[in-house]
């Protein structure tokens, strides 16, 4: 295609018309090839297409229940956690501000949309004046009355594109913050049900440590006897008030962890402590099990992760930009249109000889910004690299995510299967020394010293079990299953 300014020296004008041919090609012109280059989405070709291991859990088959895997919670089988994520979906204030930046971005694209068209405006001028009659250049009129009703209308010709990018820009904007929209809704649900499961963890926490209190006054009892009768010396018994003391912290740090994890879980549900304290006060034999993990490939975590398409959605607004730094750099082309009427007195306002009209074409050009447009189009340019590389850089830290998150999962499955096999072992040995000491072949305080290491091993367990949920709520938020 030739050059758009060349073609335009090239148009004839017949005499006695005003431009048709060039008035036509400009309304034409729309259909002509935009500045800029035409954007084309990446591809996932360059990234690896499997994981490099798989999650040792239970697995959803592909395409069996997508609904189970967006709502991935409810596979828990908690009227609690349910209870608490529907709060947040509905009040979370993170969520709040990401749906009011969603409405500016739909209001700024509009904004954008509304330049292509028609720019149109109205006037009413009622005017009453005296000039000098005493002047005779110019001669001096006296009185006079002017009445005028006018529409002024403009539209610019989008020539080389510049609104037609800049429109492609603002859609790439906007699905980007309903991406962004998205990621937020990802995250809260995230930390909702990360903190949920740690209230539970330190909940059954205190309970352990409940009856490890029981334990120990049962042990200082027994030194204190056998202190007080010369059986022992005093080092058992004053070893076992330790004990008790560094126990009483240990309670202490307990409360103080549950109500700041209550207080965290409250501010996501963009509520009080107080409001929600009651449900969770509820204490549960157990924790909630991680539900059934999708089986997904790498493919499928880039189409459902919201903030890879969120920098993906940025790429292409950043190409559009491009294109609307080099329409800059051209002349545009405006249809100015004027039509109303005008009159001395009002009676005459409405009479086919007031009326006026006017329409043209005018051309707006720099003709030297000292650079400041080529310097535009450098600056759209690299923005358009950096978005490049941020792409990137994000579909890297996503893959970092996800495997992380399995390396651990896998990790926790197998420590809680140790702690699992050491757990039984322990309470082998503790049944054993319960029916020694009712036979009288084993002493009190060995079956005490049992009861409390097997306590301590609940507790290992416990957190064992935790963090493998925990790692499996981090593992969905990686595929990006929840929004």
């Amino acid at each position: 295609m030739r050059n758009p300014i060349e073609r335009i020296g090239r148009l004839k004008v017949k005499s006695g018309a005003r431009y048709p041919l060039l008035v036509c090609w400009m309304i034409l012109c729309p259909a002509c090839r935009m500045l800029g280059p035409d954007y084309v989405a990446p591809t996932a070709q360059n990234y690896p297409q499997q994981w490099t291991q798989h999650a040792a859990h239970p697995v959803q088959q592909d395409g069996k229940d997508r609904t189970a895997w967006q709502q991935w919670w409810r596979g828990f089988n908690d009227p609690v956690l349910n209870q608490l994520l529907e709060q947040a979906f509905a009040a979370n204030q993170d969520m709040a501000i990401a749906a009011q930046r969603m409405v500016q971005a739909r209001a700024q694209r509009d904004l954008v949309a509304s330049r292509r068209q028609w720019q149109v405006g109205g006037q009413i001028d009622l005017k009453s004046q005296r000039s000098a009659k005493a002047l005779q250049d110019p001669p001096g009129i006296g009185g006079s009355q002017s009445y005028r009703l006018g529409l002024d209308a403009s539209w610019e010709i989008d020539v080389f594109g510049r609104q037609r990018r800049a429109l492609e820009a603002a859609d790439a904007e906007l699905d980007a913050f309903m991406a962004d929209q998205q990621t937020v809704k990802l995250l809260v649900l995230a930390e909702v049900a990360n903190r949920y499961i740690e209230l539970r963890r330190i909940q059954q926490h205190i309970q352990l440590a409940q009856q490890e209190q029981k334990i120990l006054a049962q042990l200082e009892t027994f030194a204190r006897k056998s202190y007080q009768q010369g059986l022992a010396s005093r080092l058992p018994l004053q070893q076992a008030e330790i004990e008790k003391q560094i126990l009483q912290a240990k309670q202490a740090q307990l409360a103080a962890d549950e109500a700041e994890t209550g207080h965290a879980i409250a501010v996501l549900l963009g509520g009080f402590s107080q409001d929600i304290q009651q449900s969770l006060q509820q204490n549960y034999a157990q924790l909630p099990q991680l539900p059934p993990l999708p089986e997904t490939v790498p493919s499928q975590m880039l189409q459902h992760r919201p903030d890879i398409r969120a920098a993906e959605r940025r790429l292409a607004a950043a190409s559009a930009q491009i294109g609307v730094a080099d329409a800059e750099r051209f002349p545009r082309f405006v249809i100015p249109l004027s039509l109303g009427s005008a009159a001395s007195h009002f009676a005459d306002l409405f009479s086919a000889d007031s009326i006026f009209a006017a329409l043209g074409l005018a051309m707006q050009s720099h003709i030297d910004d000292g650079g400041g447009k080529q310097a535009k189009l450098h600056y759209a340019e690299a923005e358009y690299r950096i978005q490049a590389l941020a792409y990137a850089q994000g579909i890297r830290v996503a893959f970092q995510d996800v495997e992380d998150h399995i390396s651990h999962l896998n990790a926790a499955k197998q420590q809680q299967l140790q702690l699992q096999l050491a757990f039984t072992q322990s309470s082998q040995s503790l049944s054993q020394a319960k029916r020694l000491y009712q036979r009288g072949l084993r002493p009190y305080h060995s079956v005490l010293e049992l009861s409390r290491q097997h306590i301590l091993l609940q507790q290992q367990l416990l957190n064992s079990e935790a963090s493998y949920v925990q790692q499996g709520i981090g593992l969905y938020k990686a595929f990006g299953m929840g929004w």
